[in-house]
């Protein structure tokens, strides 16, 4: 679903995917979670930004994943995306990493 060419798919599906860090304890999130962060270089702003929310769960539950999603939304380029949206998405990724750091 992560994959999709369909944005609400991907979405949904990178969304699932975070939410089962909860319960991960065969290190699935480990195995899959550097491919599924592809998601954060969307050509959607509105769908990085509701990617860094799902995140949340990931950097919660599995703190030994926090530095790949610190790179990872470290490398966020927004350039490409409208000036109205940059904001928000700079104020998602420091709602994150605020996070990150309060852990």
């Amino acid at each position: 679903m992560a994959q999709d060419q369909r944005t609400y798919l991907r979405v949904r599906g990178f969304r699932l995917f975070c939410k089962q860090a909860k319960w991960d304890q065969d290190g699935l999130l480990d195995r899959y979670l550097p491919s599924a962060l592809s998601i954060l270089s969307d050509e959607k702003p509105t769908v990085v930004c509701q990617a860094l929310a799902a995140l949340e769960d990931v950097v919660c539950y599995q703190p030994k994943l926090r530095k790949m999603v610190v790179q990872a939304i470290a490398d966020i380029d927004d350039t490409p995306y409208p000036e109205t949206m940059q904001p928000l998405i700079a104020k998602d990724v420091k709602a994150l990493l605020e996070q990150i750091q309060g852990q």
